[in-house]
């Protein structure tokens, strides 16, 4: 039984029944293995890289001082333990200064791993941080500051040798979006700088380091004990800055991964439906002959146990070799080394082969147990039940396979919601429009209504291959949005004149002295904003404390410091969503939108603030939608003047300086030298570099969407052949020229086509829009020209598709056809 099962699958294969199967199991398998290789190689090096810069198997994060009871209980617990404090401040060398994130380590540090020097053009390693009196810069601060090994450099009222340059930045090399030069300095060095005064931005830290067990019981330990803006962090809760940017990048590419998925799924079942239909004949007479249930079934289980091995060693290999790609055209988006990616990876592409051919093929070929021996000799009695039951499997599989990969959420409920609207829209308005031609074509026009009634007396093929057909071109448009409009959008966010400099610590003593020095300088006076730092205290009238946060990241965010704003409350780059505005004499608030979901404010509580020790309370009269990724100054809360105005504020601002006016920036600093200004022209390239990086990627990744689309507009051809050779072979019979079965194939195409791409059109437009507004959080660019393209690139697409078999049916004789 075996050996002719492996005949029967050869001799098709070779006759090319399950070619198309196979194909379209390849590239599925080939497009999603590389996306799944690509994202498990950059997870597995964000995860490994995080804990050896962290020096650390666990840290405590805290905004006040830490307890020296953690550290004993740690230490009883057998941990060893190092304390550090994190700072940013200016650094001042002989003529210039620079913002720098300050590392000030204490005894022992690092825990674990250690600390790259260059010396002499090679790194050397050390095994405990700077001595007292001496600083270490990595090179970025050296340059911008023209200080070498030697120099002395000023830190708030300290001066500090530089003894080393640091191979890399500590503690935050992961950090992308953060490119300001890295100082190590001598934890007791701190407090002759005077850097941190009432109010500074400071974050303290106990690192820790042993046994697995031990740690957890040192945690658990000191759990109890955490108060508001105090946290346990592992190394892979750390770095968030760097794991946010991979996974908006990674899930750009898991759409494209999916969607071309979805697409070969398309081109597999359809395939199978025709595998299915040709292959009734010779079923029907293997089961005369004695061909038993349990035979046909081993017979289809070989089958798909074929096809199997056949398509993911392939797919595995072929998809090792796109994630080797996809690893070289996005180089620049991590500047870290990829580990190899883990067989995990491998596994689960095995497992999307498996949900293809479990879900689909094997349904779809399941469906030859119900021929009926009687096929043999009446032509009509198919048997082949089972259509509902292969439509709910596919269904099941491929709702199921988008919900796993996509991780659940807004992604999967818009990639569901969009594909169900492609199907079910097409299927019902493509019925509903043949059963219309077929009441006004007239029948002077031939061609048209012969067209027509072939298509409508096909039914149900003409609605699956519609269907089908719609949703290949949707999930191409799909695509073709996120490839070239919201990618595309996201770049034009990053346009000439984005602010690439912030001011903080700016007084309002000193506002008249800012604008002077801009209008000085002969730059544009950017608009300051005054802002209360401050702690959430009651929501509603109930403690943060006694409220419930499904997330821990929600309750890091509440007990978190906020900066408050006060004056007007709906800005230009600012959309109010909901409620109103604030009025300036009363006690109000407008919150930004994504605080309403995370905990769970409505419109009309009241929010209270402590503000150094007094409370400031309001309603909630609005809220706001914020575009952050415009690099402009903006705020979560807004309040108003009557609340905040006699508040101890700061003024903050943002500012465009091109690079002939970048020395600007240290002629500012040197005239208020309070300030602290960020330059965040880096930062801007690297998110540039970024957007190049994914836009190459996804023409990777697009490429397979495309030839999955090729599989789908083929095997949706070929799935109605034989019916359109036997409607071209009756008309040639009874007299009909060849000019008119051309015009009426060709208007056939069309319409399908048509139907299928203006759908495919109208639901990747507002799938788009979805895709931006409620997972990629980018701008919403509405493709108006969607449908009138799909339209029309549809009805081409299908017609230069039905050539080839056209032109094969009229080179056939007639007779030859009705004898098959």
């Amino acid at each position: 039984m075996m050996r002719f099962a492996m005949r029967w699958f050869w001799r098709e294969l070779r006759a090319g029944e399950l070619t198309i199967m196979l194909v379209s199991l390849i590239v599925a398998m080939t497009a999603f293995s590389g996306v799944a290789m690509f994202t498990d190689r950059v997870q597995s090096a964000i995860d490994a890289q995080i804990g050896r810069v962290l020096r650390a198997d666990l840290m405590i994060n805290s905004s006040t001082p830490i307890p020296a009871k953690w550290i004993e209980i740690a230490t009883r617990h057998g941990v060893r333990t190092t304390s550090g404090i994190v700072l940013n401040s200016m650094m001042q060398g002989a003529s210039r200064a620079r913002l720098v994130s300050i590392r000030a380590v204490g005894e022992g540090y690092p825990l674990l791993g250690d600390i790259r020097l260059l010396r002499d053009g090679r790194e050397v390693s050390f095994t405990h941080g700077p001595v007292k009196g001496e600083v270490w810069v990595d090179e970025d601060g050296l340059r911008a500051l023209s200080v070498r090994v030697g120099d002395r450099i000023s830190l708030g009222e300290a001066d500090f040798k530089v003894g080393g340059v640091l191979a890399r930045e500590m503690d935050g090399m992961l950090d992308m979006f953060s490119r300001m030069p890295a100082v190590i300095m001598h934890l007791d060095d701190v407090a002759a700088t005077q850097l941190i005064l009432p109010g500074s931005r400071v974050r303290y830290r106990l690192l820790m380091a042993g046994e697995s067990t031990q740690l957890q019981a040192a945690r658990e330990a000191i759990k109890p004990f955490l108060q508001a803006g105090q946290t346990i962090d592992d190394p892979r809760e750390s770095r968030r800055e760097i794991r946010d940017a991979a996974e908006k990048d990674q899930r750009f590419l898991k759409i494209a991964a999916l969607l071309s998925v979805y697409l070969a799924a398309a081109a597999v079942m359809l395939a199978a439906q025709r595998f299915v239909a040709r292959h009734a004949d010779s079923v029907a007479v293997l089961r005369t002959l004695g061909l038993q249930s349990w035979q046909l079934k081993r017979l289809i289980y070989v089958q798909c146990a074929a096809l199997f091995m056949l398509s993911v060693v392939p797919g595995v290999l072929l998809g090792w070799g796109v994630q080797q790609l996809l690893a070289m055209v996005a180089s620049g988006m991590l500047d870290i080394m990829l580990p190899p990616p883990g067989w995990m990876a491998v596994g689960v592409s095995a497992m999307l082969a498996v949900i293809l051919i479990l879900g689909l093929c094997l349904p779809g070929l399941m469906r030859l147990r119900f021929v009926s021996p009687l096929r043999v000799l009446r032509q009509d009695s198919l048997g082949l039940r089972g259509g509902r039951w292969l439509a709910l499997t596919a269904t099941a599989s491929l709702s199921g396979l988008i919900y796993w990969q996509s991780g659940g959420g807004k992604l999967a409920w818009v990639m569901l919601t969009g594909i169900s609207l492609a199907l079910i829209l097409t299927g019902v308005i493509a019925w509903c429009l043949l059963a219309l031609c077929m009441r006004i074509v007239p029948r002077r026009m031939l061609a048209l209504y012969f067209a027509v009634r072939n298509l409508s007396a096909r039914g149900m093929a003409t609605v699956t291959q519609t269907s089908a057909l719609a949703l290949g071109f949707t999930a191409l448009g799909i695509l073709w949005v996120v490839r070239f409009d919201l990618i595309e959008g996201w770049r034009a966010t990053l346009s000439q004149g984005v602010p690439n400099h912030f001011v903080i610590n700016l007084q309002p003593a000193q506002l008249d002295r800012f604008t002077d020095a801009f209008s000085h300088a002969g730059l544009s006076v950017p608009e300051t904003f005054p802002m209360v730092r401050a702690r959430l205290q009651r929501i509603a009238g109930k403690s943060l404390q006694s409220i419930s946060l499904a997330e821990k990241e929600d309750r890091r965010f509440a007990e978190r410091e906020f900066n408050l704003s006060f004056g007007e409350s709906i800005r230009p780059d600012n959309a109010l969503v909901a409620g109103r505005a604030t009025r300036a004499d009363a006690h109000e608030w407008t919150i930004e939108q994504s605080m309403v979901k995370r905990l769970g404010i409505k419109l009309g509580d009241e929010l209270c603030f402590d503000i150094q020790g007094s409370s400031s309370c309001g309603h909630v009269v609005g809220v706001r939608k914020v575009n952050w990724n415009s690099f402009r100054v903006n705020f979560f809360v807004i309040g108003t003047p009557a609340m905040l105005a006699g508040a101890p504020a700061s003024h903050v601002s943002s500012f465009y300086l091109d690079s002939a006016h970048r020395p600007f920036a240290d002629t500012l600093v040197k005239s208020l030298p309070n300030l602290t200004v960020f330059d965040v022209s880096a930062l801007l390239d690297q998110v540039k570099v970024l957007v190049d990086a994914m836009l190459n990627a996804m023409s990777v990744v697009f490429a397979f969407a495309m030839l999955a689309g090729i599989c789908v507009l083929y095997a949706a051809t070929l799935n109605t052949h034989d019916a359109r050779k036997q409607d071209v072979a009756v008309l040639r019979t009874l007299g009909a020229a060849g000019s008119l079965v051309r015009r009426m194939a060709r208007y056939e195409s069309l319409i399908v086509g048509a139907i299928a791409g203006l759908m495919a059109g109208l639901v990747a437009l507002v799938s788009g829009e979805a895709l931006a507004r409620y997972v990629l959080e980018l701008p919403v660019h509405a493709s108006w020209w969607l449908p009138f393209a799909g339209l029309m690139s549809g009805a081409l697409a299908v017609w230069l598709a039905t050539l080839p078999f056209l032109r094969a049916v009229l080179n056939t004789s007639p007779a030859r056809v009705l004898r098959e």
